[in-house]
């Protein structure tokens, strides 16, 4: 039993230590994201995140079946165990909060635009009740969208600003009694609730799901009032997910890209938290070389100030503005399109061969470029030479490229011409 205590300290010391680093990550990643290049490592940064969460997630884990055990052992106050408290399933946050976790690199200082996709009438529509998410394309501004209407839902009292809540790490660890008996706790239920899931299909599927139904259900049946509001990135949204939202009876609501015009209001803005002055010309340039996130201008204006960082009074022209916009894009895509081809390997074959057809000046229909796809594809990636085969796994691949711009639902594929320049 001695052992077991100081195995136990030792535990729960190292884990209080990352914890708290990754509880303070919005003063340590800003200082780390500043000193690599600006858009060709986001990628990389995200996947160290995710490291780093899934070993917060291990090591939790680990202290939880120490103290399961040790509370079969000792008889214990289910939240206090041997003297030491466990985490709580969930942890207050507000809009600030949520707001400051994008990171100054994907303009958290930059006003929000409205694209008048959703309201706090959204969350209050079915009455008391209410299970919203948020779907869009990567970087398109899910999570900004959902920090906003959070801030609007507490102004307009909907719910109290104490009464906002996320899903904990430990979260992921607990048995549905277990939780349901802490959020209980936590909760106050003769006021009205607002939890935030962030990145639903990332970090929930399978007996995760479960689990959170399991909190849904707790919320609707002992709250005041409980709303739900949740993001998810339409290219990780499985058929499972679809269905289980489904059934849980959340609404979707589609975040679309933002157009030239809103563009160029995020330009203005974030030009002024930057501290550059583009010209008339220069905006036009932002409004038309884009992919339809906020993350473009923001990324090509702090390259821009980088660039200029010894003049007194930057000016960026016209031709500054186009170069370095097409260079930004350029970069931006190609972290991209590394994400697409490692998620669905054929999409590289799709890609060249509109790249082919771009070249040749020939129309992309859809079955001819799926042919020729078929023809690069022929005998790789171990799926075999049968043509039915192939242009079935083909298909797939197509339609996971419509969540990155691309239309393939007409007799012509339609996709901006950033998709392709470059393409080898």
């Amino acid at each position: 039993m001695k052992r077991s205590r100081r195995l136990l300290v030792i535990l729960l010391i190292g884990t209080a230590a990352m914890w708290l680093m990754w509880l303070t990550r919005r003063f340590w990643l800003p200082w780390l994201t500043a000193r690599v290049p600006a858009t060709s490592t986001l990628l990389d940064i995200s996947e160290l995140l995710q490291g780093f969460d899934a070993l917060v997630n291990l090591t939790l884990g680990a202290a939880n079946a120490i103290l399961s055990f040790l509370a079969l052992r000792r008889p214990a106050k289910p939240t206090d165990v041997g003297g030491v408290s466990l985490p709580e399933p969930l942890e207050r946050t507000n809009w600030e909060q949520i707001r400051r976790s994008v990171g100054e690199l994907h303009g958290s200082k930059v006003n929000w635009v409205d694209r008048g996709a959703v309201t706090v009438r959204d969350l209050r529509s079915s009455g008391d009740h209410e299970r919203l998410v948020i779907i869009g394309r990567m970087k398109v501004g899910k999570t900004r969208e959902a920090a906003e209407l959070i801030r609007r839902a507490v102004d307009e009292e909907l719910v109290p600003g104490d009464q906002v809540f996320e899903l904990s790490t430990a979260f992921h660890w607990m048995s549905v009694d277990s939780l349901r008996h802490l959020v209980s706790r936590q909760v106050d239920r003769k006021r009205p609730v607002l939890l935030y899931i962030r990145d639903l299909p990332h970090h929930f599927y399978g007996e995760r799901l479960d689990r959170l139904n399991a909190v849904l259900l707790l919320l609707k049946d002992e709250c005041k009032a409980s709303y739900v509001l949740a993001d998810a990135r339409a290219d990780q949204v499985t058929d499972a997910h679809s269905t289980w939202l489904r059934e849980k009876g959340f609404r979707r609501v589609e975040l679309p890209p933002l157009d030239g015009a809103q563009i160029g209001r995020v330009l203005d803005s974030a030009a002024g938290v930057i501290g550059l002055h583009v010209d008339d010309a220069g905006r036009q340039v932002f409004m038309n070389i884009t992919d339809g996130t906020p993350a473009l201008p923001i990324l090509a204006l702090q390259r821009l100030r980088d660039e200029l960082q010894d003049q007194e009074a930057p000016q960026v022209d016209e031709q500054a503005t186009r170069r370095v916009c097409r260079a930004t894009l350029e970069e931006t895509w190609s972290s991209t399109r590394s994400y697409i081809e490692k998620r669905e390997p054929a999409a590289a074959f799709i890609l060249q061969s509109l790249a082919v057809f771009q070249a040749a000046g020939v129309r992309p229909f859809r079955s001819l470029v799926l042919h020729y796809a078929s023809h690069l594809k022929d005998g790789r990636l171990g799926i075999g030479r049968g043509l039915r085969g192939r242009l079935r796994v083909l298909r797939r691949a197509l339609a996971y490229l419509e969540h990155f711009g691309i239309d393939t639902h007409g007799d012509t594929i339609r996709y901006p011409e950033y998709v392709v320049e470059g393409h080898p």
